[in-house]
């Protein structure tokens, strides 16, 4: 049986407890919602800026955490031989993923929440939009459940943040910076087009020697 202490150490950090209460504010406006943590960042923006720890970040949680422990035991490893197989527990996705990997493997049609190639899984939605759907998951692939239409708010927001990406993905090969801006522009985490350049300028500062030009 697996460790539940385990599983749940990650999602007791200070981010984490931050996130459970914001979901309950989502529960509380949207009682037909099956809350995902991620959407906070979306339908809470400014709550979440105006609350969030400027010092010390999700990011910085996870650097000084689960990855620090995890680097800690690979560099004892290399220089003992040793192995603690506790600095090596790999937390609830990477269990996922080999849940996901063995019903592949194995046919087993266990039933999980994949991404995939819409094509009519979700009615109305356009069908070459990746979508986060249940699907049964055998040796030839996924065997999509399909949705049918979607209401109205669920669907602005899923078709919001997908022309945001469509837009952001046409910038990085046409070099475009009006697209970039676009992009930033439509994101639902940003508040305005005057916001947008501003971050879209840093970026483009901050990334000069990775990213293409943008025109």
């Amino acid at each position: 049986m697996q460790d539940m202490s385990k599983v749940d150490s990650q999602h007791s950090d200070p981010s984490w407890l931050k996130t459970w209460g914001n979901i309950k504010y989502l529960v509380e406006m949207f009682p037909e919602y099956l809350p995902n943590p991620y959407m906070q960042y979306y339908l809470l923006s400014d709550y979440i800026v105006g609350h969030a720890n400027k010092v010390k970040t999700r990011a910085n949680e996870v650097m000084e955490g689960r990855e620090k422990k995890l680097f800690d035991a690979v560099d004892k490893y290399i220089a003992t031989g040793k192995l603690d197989k506790n600095a090596f527990y790999v937390g609830v996705h990477g269990q996922f993923i080999v849940d996901v990997a063995m019903s592949l493997a194995f046919n087993l049609r266990k039933r999980f929440l994949v991404i995939v190639e819409n094509k009519g899984a979700i009615s109305n939605i356009q069908s070459d939009a990746m979508v986060e759907v249940p699907a049964y998951i055998t040796s030839n692939g996924p065997e999509v459940v399909r949705i049918g239409e979607i209401p109205t708010f669920y669907k602005g927001l899923i078709e919001q943040q997908l022309a945001s990406e469509k837009l952001l993905v046409d910038a990085a090969i046409e070099g475009s910076y009006m697209k970039a801006l676009m992009a930033l522009t439509m994101n639902k985490t940003v508040k305005s087009a005057f916001q947008a350049k501003h971050i879209l300028d840093d970026l483009i500062e901050a990334n000069k020697d990775y990213w293409p030009k943008l025109q």
